[in-house]
C-alpha cells in the first residue's frame, strides 16, 4: 500500500510544507528560537514529570519553583559543582545512609555516628562552626541586597530551624510564604518565584536603585549553593582524610 502511495519511494521523514514553518507559543513568534524553545519544552516536561513522581508534588508546586534563576545560577558554575548541585537536588549525593543502603557497612556519619542522610550533611553535631557561619553570612548577604527587614528575619529564622533540625511542628513555618514549597526547599535553591516578584517592587520604591529581584534571587542561591559545596567538601576530607584522590567523591 505505502508503494502505491509513494510510487517515488517511501520517505524518510513527514511531508513537509513548501513555505517556512513558523513556530508560535502564546501568540508570539518564536523566530531563530524555535529549535532551542521545542527542546527546552521538552526537557522541562520531563524535568516535571521526574519531580512530581520523586516528590510527590503536585504540577503547581513545580511551576512555583524559579527555574529560570536556577538555570542561570547553574551556567555560572563549573561541571564540579553543577554536578553536585543536580545530585543535591534529587537527594542522590552518595552520603552513608545512601551508600549502605546500595551495600556498604553502615550508614553512621564518621563524624558523629549518626545516621548520614542528606540533612546530616548540615545538622551534624561536628559542623556547629560551619552553620554560624552560614547564618551569619546569609544575614550579611540580605542586608547588603536591601532586603526588607520583615522578609530577612523570616528567611533566617527559618534557615535556623532547618540548620539545627528544629521538629516541624515546633516551627514558625514549615512552608516559604504564600507557598507549597518549603524551606528545605529554599536552604538549597529552590526558591518561590514570589520573592523574585516582591524584591522587583522593593527596588521599584527606589529608581535609583539598580539591583532587581532576578540579580537578587541569583545572589541568594548563588550563596546557598556554595555554602552547601563547603559543607559536601567538609564532609568528605573528614570521610576521606586517608585517601587525598576521593575529597570530591560524588
Amino acid at each position: 500500500e505505502l508503494e502505491d502511495e509513494f510510487p517515488a519511494g517511501i520517505p524518510n521523514g513527514p511531508h513537509l510544507p513548501s513555505h517556512t514553518a513558523r513556530l508560535y507559543i502564546d501568540n508570539t513568534l518564536q523566530g531563530s528560537k524555535a529549535k532551542h524553545t521545542i527542546a527546552t519544552n521538552w526537557a522541562t516536561a520531563e524535568q516535571a514529570k521526574y519531580y512530581i513522581g520523586k516528590f510527590g508534588w503536585s504540577p503547581e508546586t513545580f511551576q512555583r519553583v524559579n527555574w529560570e534563576a536556577i538555570a542561570t545560577a547553574q551556567a555560572k558554575m563549573t561541571d564540579i559543582q553543577r554536578r553536585f548541585v543536580v545530585k543535591l537536588f534529587i537527594r542522590w549525593l552518595p552520603l552513608n545512609m545512601r551508600q549502605y543502603m546500595q551495600g556498604a557497612s553502615s550508614p553512621a556519619c564518621i563524624a558523629c555516628g549518626q545516621d548520614e542522610h542528606q540533612a546530616h550533611l548540615y545538622q551534624c553535631p561536628q559542623r556547629s562552626a560551619w552553620r554560624t557561619q552560614f547564618l551569619h553570612g546569609l544575614e550579611m548577604l540580605l542586608k547588603e541586597l536591601d532586603t526588607p527587614n520583615s522578609m530577612q528575619m523570616i528567611i533566617t529564622h527559618a534557615l535556623k530551624e532547618e540548620l539545627e533540625d528544629t521538629p516541624i511542628p515546633d516551627r514558625k513555618s514549615y512552608r516559604q510564604p504564600d507557598s507549597l514549597l518549603t524551606w528545605t526547599d529554599f536552604f538549597i535553591g529552590r526558591i518561590d518565584k514570589h520573592f523574585e516578584t516582591a524584591m522587583d517592587i522593593q527596588y521599584s520604591k527606589k529608581p535609583s536603585h539598580k539591583t532587581t529581584g532576578k540579580i537578587w534571587i541569583d545572589k541568594v542561591i548563588k550563596f546557598l549553593w556554595d555554602q552547601s559545596y563547603k559543607a559536601w567538601k567538609l564532609r568528605c576530607t573528614r570521610q576521606h582524610s586517608s585517601d587525598k584522590h576521593r575529597l570530591d567523591d560524588y
